[in-house]
């Protein structure tokens, strides 16, 4: 992690450590390598931070200290590595969404709640930042399905991979098990998939949470068969679809039953 330590202490020179959190693939592989060991699932170069910020002059000033070699409205070059830095906060307007000013709209909803339970990442000489939990993450991936699950796969990718981490761990699993439906009992997966739900649903308040079943179950009917189609881990064999359907199911039915 020393990269991230070396551009966080250059971001900290324009932006509180307070405000940052990791998110991305490289929060990905942190939980990945403290869970199950073993390297990244795909390769990056980026790495990707979002900031609470109150307006937009720290961003600016962001992008004055830190410019950045391409157009990108997100995009900062740090110690020689691109970062891509998503806003959010109280300069989200309408609540959920930021509007760059460069004709950019981005969704950030359930950011904020994801933040306020985010656990802290330690990367040394007494720094630390913010990083999503497991169930942050998966929070922060069915949003990101959303809005781009038609472009790409890779948000489909991280989901299919957090339910793997949660099926992982069966007594953790089974030491819920007054949480959860008895239909789903002895079917690990399908119990990861419900208890990832219960999770989530502790994270997102009321608001977020409905925007979340509205875009899966309303905006787009093929939404849930999409993401199943690409719920695939990389350098591992498929699931079947069936298996994959049922656990987004469940996922879904814990955080509509809220």
């Amino acid at each position: 992690m020393d990269d991230i330590k070396r551009v966080v202490t250059a971001l900290s020179s324009v932006v509180s450590t307070e405000k940052i959190m990791l998110v991305g693939a490289r929060c990905r592989d942190i939980h990945q390598k403290n869970i199950v060991g073993g390297e990244a699932s795909r390769a990056t170069k980026d790495i990707d931070f979002a900031l609470a910020l109150e307006d937009w002059e720290l961003f600016r000033a962001l992008k004055q200290r830190f410019p950045s070699t391409t157009n990108a409205w997100q995009s900062i070059l740090v110690e020689g590595i691109t970062l891509d830095i998503i806003p959010f906060g109280e300069l989200e307007e309408p609540l959920g969404e930021v509007s760059s000013g460069y004709t950019h709209k981005l969704n950030v909803r359930g950011m904020q709640e994801v933040f306020e339970h985010a656990q802290f990442l330690q990367l040394g000489d007494g720094l630390t930042i913010r990083m999503p939990t497991v169930s942050g993450l998966a929070a922060l991936k069915m949003f990101a399905w959303l809005e781009r699950g038609r472009e790409t796969y890779k948000d489909a990718q991280d989901l299919a991979l957090i339910l793997e981490w949660v099926a992982k761990d069966d007594n953790a699993l089974w030491e819920r098990v007054d949480e959860i439906p008895e239909k789903y009992w002895g079917e690990l997966r399908n119990m990861a998939g419900f208890l990832l739900g219960s999770d989530i649903n502790k994270i997102l308040s009321a608001q977020s949470r409905d925007a979340l079943l509205a875009g899966w179950k309303n905006v787009d009917d093929q939404a849930v068969e999409r993401c199943v189609w690409r719920l695939e881990i990389p350098s591992k064999s498929a699931s079947q679809v069936e298996v994959r359907y049922a656990q987004i199911m469940a996922v879904l039915e814990r955080i509509c039953g809220a």
